[in-house]
């Protein structure tokens, strides 16, 4: 183990697609306002920023490093969707109004979840304008988690009666698959070859971090029916052939060893 980042407050550090690169937000303290996204290339510790000067509370970057997607959060608090390219070739633009949680879905997609209405929803919007918003066939909408890599499934934090449970739902339509009966933070490797789950409480001793091994051509690990007890701590799952992670919140790579 050793420190990535040691000047100001850095927070939502995500590995790239390829494991070379760490991306994570920037600011002077815990409380400003103001986010700067960098940049860190492992092999030579260069830094470089991103964006700047901006509101940003959540991102994305595109798989090939070139674009990336931000929430930003406006001087009369309203939370806003952007694009841009990383090479600044071309100005940011805005995607959406009243959204947040956004990620990087299929071919030139992305995945949002639009704070219109009186009910959260996921939004599938076209980068490029070019077509439609669609909003998905979703459980009630508490948070927006990760999309999967192959641009299949997206996590989602659903209210219930009594908990709040979380889903994977299809963005291509179909049922969506119950991943924890309580709330749980979900999330693929880059490359796919993991799915994540936070499980315990949140306490160093019980928060830990479940790997399932997904098989290939699959998106989503075998999974038990009635989804896993995400309040248990980590030490009490004893799973064939899943790593378990003593951390609870994690950049995941391609494999649980980093």
């Amino acid at each position: 183990e050793r420190p990535i980042v040691t000047e100001g407050y850095s927070s939502e550090a995500r590995l790239s697609a390829d494991g070379t690169r760490i991306y994570y937000l920037l600011k002077p303290h815990s409380t400003a306002l103001v986010s700067v996204l960098k940049v860190l290339d492992l092999t030579s510790r260069r830094m470089d920023t991103v964006l700047s000067s901006a509101p940003i509370v959540d991102y994305d970057v595109s798989r090939d490093g070139m674009e990336v997607a931000y929430t930003i959060r406006d001087d009369t608090g309203e939370f806003q969707v952007w694009h841009s390219s990383v090479n600044r070739r071309t100005p940011p633009r805005l995607i959406a109004r009243n959204a947040d949680e956004v990620s990087f879905g299929p071919a030139r997609d992305i995945i949002f979840r639009s704070l219109e209405g009186t009910a959260n929803e996921v939004v599938r919007a076209s980068v490029d304008g070019d077509a439609l918003p669609q909003r998905l066939d979703a459980p009630l909408v508490h948070r927006k988690g990760d999309v999967s890599p192959d641009g299949q499934w997206v996590i989602v934090a659903s209210p219930g009666a009594h908990e709040t449970s979380t889903f994977a739902v299809p963005l291509h339509g179909g049922p969506p698959r119950i991943i924890c009966s309580v709330y749980c933070r979900a999330g693929w490797s880059a490359d796919g070859r993991f799915f994540n789950v936070q499980v315990g409480p949140p306490l160093k001793s019980t928060w830990g971090t479940l790997a399932f091994p997904v098989l290939e051509g699959d998106s989503l690990p075998e999974l038990p029916a009635q989804g896993l007890n995400a309040a248990l701590p980590y030490t009490q799952f004893d799973l064939k052939g899943v790593h378990v992670i003593n951390e609870g919140l994690i950049a995941p790579g391609s494999d649980p060893s980093r």
